[in-house]
């Protein structure tokens, strides 16, 4: 520590204007206010406030991260930009909705597109492979219009949560499951029960 604030003293060093001496960092106050900064062990009664601000520093990093890791493996991306075989896929299935946007991803290694389409007034978003093959369909439904042991699962899986939105899930033309976005309070969260309203073994 000691050498800490030595190297901090010549580089934050400041003239004293009357002899020219080093007053800021030279005095007592200014270096124990210096050292209690920067010394986890002085005071002890600034150790818990130090560690809790390198917990929260930490915790905030590692969202950042994340957030930035997500980022750079999706990317919006224009029409145009979609490989032909890509964009016939997309015409076809696009037809009667509305084109909302499209992005890129690459998952395990293998490049997708997404394409966000409106259908009748409802959210439907398509995943496609490059070589222009439907692999995954997110579609929005209406809570009500679902077989009742799908709808009793949903509700009983959200529990206190209010129950948002709910989307069929579609993977290579098969309906794998139903999925529910919830909110509890300030929360938001997502559950899923299967086509006929079972347990899943995993998350699809």
């Amino acid at each position: 520590m000691s050498r800490f604030l030595e190297i901090l003293r010549n580089r934050l060093h400041r003239t004293n204007p009357t002899n020219g001496s080093w007053w800021m960092l030279s005095s007592p106050t200014y270096l124990s206010k210096a050292r209690s900064r920067f010394d986890l062990n002085y005071p002890p009664t600034a150790v818990g406030g130090i560690r809790s601000f390198a917990r929260m520093f930490g915790l905030v990093l590692t969202i950042v991260l994340t957030f930035s890791a997500a980022m750079a493996q999706e990317k919006k991306i224009s029409r145009a930009q979609l490989p032909a075989v890509v964009e016939k896929t997309v015409a076809k299935e696009s037809e009667g909705a509305t084109i909302k946007g499209f992005a890129t991803e690459v998952e395990h290694g293998k490049r997708f597109y997404e394409a966000s389409l409106t259908v009748n007034g409802h959210n439907k978003d398509i995943l496609i492979d490059k070589d222009g093959n439907v692999v995954e369909v997110e579609e929005e439904v209406a809570l009500d219009t679902l077989p009742a042991a799908v709808q009793d699962a949903l509700k009983k899986a959200a529990g206190a949560g209010t129950i948002q939105l709910v989307e069929s899930l579609t993977k290579n033309g098969t309906l794998v499951a139903y999925e529910g976005h919830l909110k509890r309070g300030y929360k938001h969260s997502e559950i899923q029960v299967g086509p006929n309203g079972e347990k899943l073994k995993r998350p699809e």
